[in-house]
């Protein structure tokens, strides 16, 4: 049985920080117990690049364009407005902190911040042009910066930051 430090250095249980997203726009909002965020991006010559959804399944904070901040929780119904202004936004930078808290940054400056849970799943990402994760209960470690494949130039989202905000490596370049 190997180690988890020989699991990582050898690909296994590592999860990727889905920087693809960056470039992405917010085409579709829906509102439940969950809360779905659905992202596309095309590649000019081939079509989509990208194709995914991020389903929140507990509570999270989102900073509007104007920077006030707010407590959202799925399920809650018209308390949860705040999400709809990310629709046709663009995501300019992917970060996951700690222990799995996905931290996404769009182009009118408003932030969504999922961080994980104790005890439930508190966000998944699947899709074509991303690889699964769902972040489980306590949270996840071991992350690394996915990048696209390098025969392909990706458009860059500069926001000043540099590497397009991205948390550890070149990826959307």
């Amino acid at each position: 049985m190997r180690t988890p430090a020989e699991l990582i250095a050898h690909g296994a249980g590592v999860m990727r920080v889905p920087a693809t997203l960056v470039g992405s726009t917010v085409d579709r909002t829906a509102f439940d117990y969950q809360v779905r965020l659905s992202f596309s991006a095309l590649d000019p010559v081939e079509g989509y690049r990208l194709d995914a959804e991020l389903l929140i399944e507990t509570p999270f904070l989102l900073c509007d364009a104007a920077g006030d901040w707010h407590e959202l929780d799925p399920g809650t119904g018209s308390s949860l407005a705040p999400v709809m202004d990310l629709f046709r936004r663009t995501v300019t930078s992917v970060e996951i902190r700690d222990r799995g808290a996905l931290h996404l940054t769009f182009d009118d400056g408003a932030e969504l911040h999922v961080g994980p849970d104790r005890q439930y799943e508190s966000w998944r990402l699947t899709g074509t042009g991303v690889e699964p994760i769902t972040v489980g209960p306590g949270g996840e470690t071991h992350w690394e910066t996915a990048l696209p494949p390098r025969d392909r130039v990706w458009p860059r989202v500069d926001d000043g930051v540099g590497s397009a905000g991205h948390s550890g490596g070149e990826g959307g370049q």
